[in-house]
């Protein structure tokens, strides 16, 4: 196991897993450090036109994943999305950050936001519904129209699908995403805090879902 606590030098190498633009913007910033970049998908993206290397394979491919490990320095990741297991298991070959507990929390958007609350953030409401006739519940009585139906895990297409799945017959007035003006957030795995911080003004309320 590499050190965990030792600063990389220019010169060193930062892997990344994930290709997409995120991960491109990574190794955009590394570069400028005189950092290289190793970026590791289970499918090319815009990451790869701008590494210093490129791994193709799947997220569970024990062998793969030591390789890479050996080539770089420390290991980070482009968004919340990358198996959790990866990053488990790269941790015990070389320096992760954000480790594996915080990308645990980021991966479900309910403890994200509890997180949130427990540090003192402001959030706005939520509650966690579990059904179609929960949610009519929740509505009017801890939630107030206009709001937000969210997954609590994975990306936007899922939570279409999820939206989908629970179409309301007949819809209640303003079941509906609503925009959020100048939101900003920092999330959990951002590696430059140690605290998940949320930020925003006309904040809206927002619905989790399992």
């Amino acid at each position: 196991m590499k050190s965990a606590n030792k600063s990389i030098p220019p010169g060193g190498t930062i892997g990344i897993l994930g290709s997409g633009q995120l991960g491109r913007m990574l190794a955009l910033a590394a570069g400028k450090l005189g950092l290289k970049t190793h970026v590791y998908c289970d499918a090319s993206g815009p990451a790869f036109d701008v590494a210093t290397a490129r791994t193709t394979a799947q997220f569970d491919d024990k062998e793969s994943l030591g390789a890479f490990a050996r080539s770089v320095d420390a290991v980070t990741y482009e968004f919340e999305n990358i198996p959790l297991a990866t990053v488990t298991h790269l941790e015990g070959l070389v320096p992760v950050r954000p480790g594996s507990k915080a990308l645990a929390c980021a991966q479900d958007r309910l403890n994200e936001k509890q997180l949130a609350r427990d540090l003192g953030a402001m959030t706005a409401s939520f509650a966690s519904v579990q059904s179609l006739d929960e949610l009519r519940e929740r509505l009017g009585e801890q939630i107030a129209m206009p709001c937000i139906l969210k997954t609590r895990r994975f990306d936007t297409m899922a939570k279409d699908k999820q939206r989908s799945s629970w179409r309301l017959k007949p819809r209640p007035p303003g079941l509906q995403s609503v925009p959020t003006p100048r939101f900003s957030n920092s999330s959990s795995t951002s590696p430059s805090r140690s605290r998940w911080w949320l930020c925003a003004e006309r904040m809206v309320r927002s619905l989790h879902t399992t």
